[in-house]
């Protein structure tokens, strides 16, 4: 189950987004959407649990805006955590959600 996020200062808060790559698709895209603190971020790392309880990792160093992290996912709810290490060494949290498959309905 995800827990609470950190908050970051605002002088170094960026946007990043998650979701499945489109309906009937399994791939999880973490997108970096750059903010005030673009030039702080040393790090994007994101961790997938997936329902079964398998974990599979990414990231990127130095992170620019539009840098994607694709991680294959399930037809089920994956929970994905967003973390980011700032130059000065602060580590955030910045997402813990379950992303569902998308279906059309």
């Amino acid at each position: 189950m995800p827990s609470p996020t950190d908050a970051v200062p605002e002088s170094q808060a960026v946007s990043v987004s998650v979701e499945k790559a489109g309906t009937y698709s399994t791939t999880i895209m973490t997108a970096f959407n750059g903010g005030k603190g673009l030039m702080s971020v040393s790090r994007m790392d994101v961790r997938v649990t997936k329902p079964d309880g398998s974990v599979v990792t990414g990231g990127v160093d130095k992170p620019g805006m539009g840098a994607i992290v694709e991680i294959e996912g399930t037809k089920g709810n994956d929970r994905v955590e967003v973390i980011l290490t700032m130059k000065s060494g602060s580590v955030y949290k910045v997402i813990d959600q379950l992303v569902p498959y998308k279906t059309r309905s």
